[in-house]
C-alpha cells in the first residue's frame, strides 16, 4: 500500500510540474518577451524566435546566437497595444530559408508557392517606435531584420533594404 501511495504522489507531482511549466510558457508567450536572432553559418539563414528552448536547441546544432547576450527586440502580448501587427515566421524547404512577414497577402502568396507557415511568430508594434527593416541578400537569398544602423552597414555590403517590417521600442 505504501508503494502505491509513493507512486501516486510521484505521478501527481509530475502532472503538477508539467501543468505549471506549460502554463508558464503560455503565459510568457501571451505576455510578450524577447526575440532572439540566430544564424546558420552553413547556409546564411537567419531565424527569429521568442522561445529560449528553440534558441538553445539551434545553438547546440551549430547555429550562432546573434543576440550577443541581449535581444534584438521584444515582441508584444496580443493585448499590449491596439496598433499591433501580427508577424508570421515562414520556412522555404527548397531554399532552406526562414523569413518573417507582417503582410497577410505576402504570407498567403508565399504559402501558395511552397513556403510553410510555421506559426504566428509574435505581435509587433505597428505605428510607432524605432523601425525594424527587412533586409534581403540577393547574392545568397536570405532575410534579416535590423535596426537602422545595422541596415546602413548591410546596404554598404550589398544587401537590399526591402521595407520597414514593424516598429519596436527604442533601446
Amino acid at each position: 500500500m505504501k508503494k502505491v501511495k509513493v507512486l501516486l504522489m510521484g505521478f501527481l507531482m509530475v502532472i503538477a510540474f508539467s501543468v505549471f511549466f506549460s502554463s508558464k510558457a503560455e503565459a510568457d508567450i501571451n505576455g510578450g518577451g524577447p526575440v532572439y536572432r540566430l544564424y546558420n553559418p552553413k547556409n546564411g539563414d537567419h531565424l527569429y524566435t521568442q522561445f529560449e528552448s528553440e534558441r538553445d536547441h539551434l545553438v547546440r546544432n551549430e547555429w550562432r546566437n546573434e543576440t550577443y547576450g541581449k535581444t534584438n527586440f521584444y515582441f508584444l502580448s496580443a493585448q499590449m497595444y491596439t496598433s499591433r501587427k501580427q508577424a508570421w515566421r515562414l520556412y522555404n524547404p527548397k531554399m532552406d530559408r526562414h523569413m518573417l512577414t507582417t503582410d497577410s497577402s505576402e504570407r498567403a502568396h508565399l504559402v501558395k508557392n511552397g513556403w510553410n507557415s510555421e506559426s504566428t511568430a509574435m505581435f509587433m508594434v505597428y505605428t510607432f517606435g524605432e523601425p525594424i527593416y527587412r533586409m534581403y541578400n540577393p547574392n545568397n537569398p536570405a532575410w534579416v531584420y535590423v535596426r537602422s544602423a545595422e541596415a546602413n552597414n548591410l546596404v554598404r555590403a550589398g544587401w537590399q533594404r526591402q521595407r520597414i517590417e514593424f516598429y519596436v521600442e527604442p533601446m
